[in-house]
């Protein structure tokens, strides 16, 4: 019948057989997955391309006056929205910043909002960021700040406006000085100011 094979408990090692198996992975494996992952980043670098060339880009100016616009129409996380999407096109635009802080003073964050004032004030609309600054001061309870501020002479660019006078005589009441605060109303009422 069957001829009995020897049992061999111990087989000789073949390196070269050895090598070739494992070298095989090694070559081919990686650079499968090489090329797979270089074509993949490839793709996505050009959907990138080609979805930003494709992208028009928005003037800031328009998000501003479409941000304005949802501000006017009451539509006050659109408005938000317009004037962050602005500011993130030309972050230091004060008009933008002047209007993100009177966003913020409608949501109730004063705080905030004096942020933006304070950095609208180093530009273009920095007589409109004064008062706003003025108001949102007085609605962050800082009533003594602002006037300490307005002896200092921070306000001398809008003091004489009406807006500023009614800000004014707001502190001053706070303030508990009722005589400059009624005469910072009647300046107010009449439209002209003198210190």
């Amino acid at each position: 019948g069957f001829a009995r094979q020897p049992v061999q408990l111990f087989q000789p090692f073949d390196f070269f057989r050895y090598r070739s198996m494992m070298a095989l992975p090694l070559i081919h494996c990686p650079t499968a997955l090489c090329a797979a992952s270089i074509r993949l980043l490839l793709s996505a670098v050009l959907v990138t391309v080609l979805t930003s060339a494709c992208t028009p880009k928005v003037d800031p100016a328009e998000l501003l006056a479409r941000a304005e616009a949802a501000l006017v129409a009451n539509d006050i996380r659109a408005a938000e929205l317009g004037v962050k999407a602005a500011l993130a096109e030309s972050p230091a635009d004060p008009a933008a910043r002047l209007l993100l802080g009177q966003i913020y003073l409608i949501q109730g964050d004063p705080v905030a909002a004096q942020g933006e004032f304070e950095r609208a004030n180093r530009g273009s609309a920095a007589d409109a960021a004064q008062i706003w600054l003025g108001k949102a001061m007085l609605e962050a309870g800082s009533a003594d700040e602002l006037l300490e501020e307005w002896r200092g002479g921070a306000f001398t660019a809008v003091e004489s406006t009406p807006e500023f006078q009614a800000v004014l005589a707001r502190a001053l009441l706070i303030g508990g000085d009722q005589e400059a605060a009624r005469d910072a109303f009647k300046r107010a009422a009449a439209g002209s100011s003198t210190r």
